[in-house]
């Protein structure tokens, strides 16, 4: 039986922060994307999804790296992923180096900036100011991401109907709030990519 994880679980402020500065900065793969060919962007994001993965597995196989892993980690980890889960950095890598494999260019910017920036803003105003609770998120945070993905779409993609560019926006959205046992760094770029894609 698959127990349901509890998404998020708590971290301080501060704590939270330096997740997230660590999180916003693979903002960089999406910048990158603009300077290299796609080629390029899938050695880049295979290595960085290969290596974290492999560091993952190894930690979670041998009993000495796990200790070490924990003493420098451990502050920063939730529950889950000190004990039975990858690490949400190894998501996130995992998630990019497929968003390049499987959409364009700037489907992939945009999906890729919605999972490091929007996410971000999310989290940190819903840790901040989050007063009204869905689930696991707060009503505040949601606002923010949906927002922040708005911008980011149309900046990156500028597609011509508003009204196609608040749909996508607020499936997206859905989705990172969702409580379903699927990881978000992995599901917010791929159905960003996907409804890109599909509504283009």
């Amino acid at each position: 039986m698959i127990e349901m994880p509890n998404k998020h679980d708590s971290l301080d402020i501060d704590k939270e922060l330096i997740r997230k500065i660590i999180h916003f900065s693979a903002s960089v793969i999406a910048l990158l994307y603009y300077r290299f060919d796609k080629s390029t962007m899938l050695v880049i994001t295979f290595v960085l999804a290969g290596g974290f993965l492999f560091a993952d597995l190894l930690r979670m196989f041998q009993v000495r790296i796990e200790k070490y892993f924990h003493i420098i980690f451990s502050p920063l980890l939730r529950t889950r992923e000190k004990y039975k889960d990858l690490t949400g950095a190894t998501y996130l890598f995992v998630a990019v180096f497929f968003t390049v494999l499987l959409f364009d260019r700037n489907s992939a910017i945009a999906s890729i900036l919605i999972l490091t920036v929007s996410d971000t803003l999310a989290a940190l105003i819903g840790k901040k100011y989050g007063r009204n609770k869905i689930g696991f998120k707060s009503v505040e945070g949601s606002i923010t991401f949906f927002i922040a993905t708005c911008v980011i779409i149309r900046l990156v993609v500028k597609p011509e109907d508003i009204f196609i560019l608040l749909f996508i926006s607020g499936l997206v959205t859905f989705v990172e709030a969702a409580p379903i046992y699927i990881n978000d760094n992995l599901s917010i770029p791929l159905i960003s990519g996907l409804l890109l894609t599909v509504f283009q």
